[in-house]
């Protein structure tokens, strides 16, 4: 709106809460919610009555202590006071100031809001500001005065002050008393429809009716999805309101608000707490699938409490600049070399030994490697694999591999005297951890070091236990299985590997002599680097919520983190919003080690391809974006599997 166009309007008026002013919660409740935990914190024996009791308590005191009222509002301290005799261990004065820290916490400038009373000021008008609320005036002005909203000149008009309220009218009517100024000069901006729409326009002023902080569709679906419970909803949501509406400079990105920002939120957690709980005192996120999940990790960990601190590093790792280090002492070449997903041709077995291709090999084993990409069984590759594993070249890489690897361990001071080290990953295979436990062990002393796996696992068939290592797997509670809207796991731990883990570099292909870390081709990257430094910077204004909302995560046991995580993938991959997949696009995905033939995680569908999408989307790695990525016919012919001559005749008898 601009106030210049708009001739004789004298007074900006404006709502203080979900007007000027938003809330990082999912309700006003929430608030009352986190005053619960706090108080756990500082009480324990508080946790005897029930969350829930609580704040059905702090609303009832609240509508007792206005029913008392001396007039059509309370204050702050007579709730507090109520509230004190309903649970009698709380003491009034503590009750009144931890909430009022609790919403400084929890409030944030509306960034639109903002806008238009900058507009108003450059425009001439005066500005004030009216609100109907129990929290005292002097409050909400340092409030105001923090984010950069009121100007000295600027008037508040606080019900809990005057004790007059806009739900009446009454507050308006004093408004227009106390500035001698006719209403219609005055233009209000609120979000409560009766209070601030009806009554004012009542009183004789000019209204807009402000929706910003509605919750938009992805979070409406959060707050009322079932299986969730409050501190869920109030997390998922309050984290997503305050990244979408505070005062940032750069616009929400769909991506890190939709899945990003709260699965690194709700993963770096679980992560963190288990490895302080078993005493470990480092924690490393292997490279690329925990890239984001490490670096929410960074700000989370002194925010959360923990029992012990942990010390946090990105390891930058492979299955092949760690496996190869392993074949110098031991033969386990066959296993390696082919996998049931791999393609055995001659150059594709010469990159998994560490060469660029097979020309840069002997002619020796180049004749090795021509037989084994023709082998004709199982048993005829072993044998050929023991004549490869014996070639000099072949085992001068394996030694060399080996001694890059253990400087680069050394560089990560891996090689101290810690006796558990934490070891997190996606939940694809175990193999590993195990890899690393054994490059471990050439540069510490045999059992003096356990790796701690920690992962996080979308399917336990997909995630079996691993052999003689310790470790500890998040499973999200898997939905029921749907004939063909299924939540399919290996599809959905596929699109969140390559979404977490995006990182600006490719893979890890070995170690330089010094340790450094040496990447694979640079054009095989997941994603551009563009939309990874727009990622990161989404996650920085993101996380600015999470210091405040720290005790709900604090509050979430294993169950509520499964659920919780589940919610938040489950909405993320059945319902992407056409901005969100053609977002997604930009990261491509393979099945290679070597990111051989990467493909985009969705692409829209063709008319042909949507005729038979029903036939196909079992093979499409993300078919609803495919889907959101399409045309309105294409869309249509998919979701009702209808053929050409299906359409022909259904518009035929819609003409008629």
């Amino acid at each position: 709106m601009n106030f210049r166009s708009i001739p004789g309007r004298e007074v900006a008026s404006f709502d203080l809460f979900d007007t000027v002013l938003g809330r990082a919660t999912a309700e006003p409740a929430d608030v009352f919610r986190l005053l619960y935990l706090r108080l756990a914190e500082q009480q324990p024996e508080l946790r005897r009555v029930p969350m829930e009791e609580f704040v059905w308590c702090r609303q009832h005191a609240e509508r007792q202590a206005l029913g008392a009222a001396a007039g059509e509002e309370t204050t702050l301290a007579e709730v507090a006071a109520r509230l004190s005799t309903l649970i009698p261990r709380l003491n009034p004065d503590q009750l009144a100031a931890l909430e009022l820290e609790i919403e400084a916490g929890v409030i944030f400038p509306v960034k639109r809001i903002a806008g238009l009373i900058r507009q108003a000021r450059e425009a001439g008008r005066q500005v004030i500001f009216v609100s109907d609320t129990y929290l005292p005036e002097d409050f909400l002005a340092n409030l105001l005065d923090r984010h950069g909203l009121r100007a000295p000149e600027d008037r508040l008009y606080i019900s809990s002050t005057h004790r007059l309220a806009k739900r009446t009218g009454s507050l308006f009517r004093h408004v227009i008393s106390d500035l001698a100024t006719p209403p219609g000069a005055i233009q209000h901006h609120g979000d409560n429809h009766h209070s601030d729409i009806l009554q004012a326009r009542a009183a004789g002023l000019r209204t807009v009716h402000i929706r910003d902080t509605d919750l938009n569709a992805a979070e409406s679906a959060l707050r009322h999805r079932a299986g969730l419970g409050k501190v869920e909803q109030a997390l998922l949501v309050g984290l997503s309101k305050a990244y979408r509406l505070r005062d940032t400079e750069t616009a929400p990105h769909p991506l890190v608000s939709g899945l990003i920002g709260p699965a690194s939120v709700l993963l770096a957690t679980w992560l963190l707490r288990r490895a302080s709980a078993r005493g470990a005192t480092q924690l490393l996120f292997c490279a690329r699938d925990l890239y984001f999940p490490w670096k929410v990790a960074r700000r989370l960990s002194p925010q959360l409490g923990l029992p012990a601190p942990v010390r946090l590093q990105y390891l930058l790792v492979s299955r092949q600049s760690l496996y190869l280090p392993t074949l110098a002492t031991r033969n386990t070449l066959p296993e390696w070399l082919l996998r049931p997903w791999d393609c055995p041709d001659e150059d594709a077995l010469a990159r998994k030994l560490g060469f660029p291709d097979s020309s840069a090999l002997s002619a020796s084993s180049r004749n090795i490697l021509q037989r084994l990409s023709k082998a004709p069984d199982a048993r005829s590759f072993a044998v050929l694999c023991d004549e490869l594993h014996a070639e000099p070249e072949v085992r001068s890489r394996y030694l060399r591999a080996a001694q890059h690897l253990r400087h680069y361990l050394r560089r990560l001071r891996l090689s101290d005297n810690e006796p558990l080290v934490g070891f997190a990953d996606l939940g694809w295979t175990r193999r590993t951890q195990g890899y690393f436990h054994l490059a471990l062990q050439d540069i510490r002393p045999p059992g003096q070091v356990t790796v701690l796996g920690l992962y996080l696992g979308l399917s336990a068939q997909r995630c079996p236990p691993a052999e003689g290592l310790e470790s500890e797997t998040l499973f999200y509670e898997e939905p029921r299985r749907e004939p063909r809207d299924s939540f399919c796991p290996h599809e959905r731990v596929m699109l969140l590997e390559h979404l977490l883990g995006a990182p600006p570099h490719g893979k890890v292909s070995h170690y330089g002599a010094s340790g450094a870390a040496c990447f694979s081709d640079g054009s095989n990257a997941r994603v551009d680097r563009e939309t990874i430094v727009e990622i990161n910077t989404g996650l920085i204004h993101y996380l600015q919520a999470t210091a405040i909302l720290a005790p709900f995560l604090r509050a979430l046991g294993e169950s509520e983190l499964k659920a919780t995580l589940h919610a938040c993938l489950e909405h993320f991959f059945t319902a992407p919003t056409r901005e969100t997949a053609a977002l997604a696009a930009r990261f491509r995905c393979s099945s290679d080690q070597n990111d051989v033939g990467l493909q985009p995680l969705c692409a829209p569908l063709t008319l042909a391809g949507a005729i038979l999408f029903h036939r196909t989307r079992d093979h499409l790695p993300w078919p609803e974006a495919a889907l959101a990525l399409s045309s309105p016919v294409v869309r249509m012919l998919a979701r009702f599997n209808l053929g050409l001559h299906s359409l022909y005749r259904r518009a035929r008898r819609r003409s008629a």
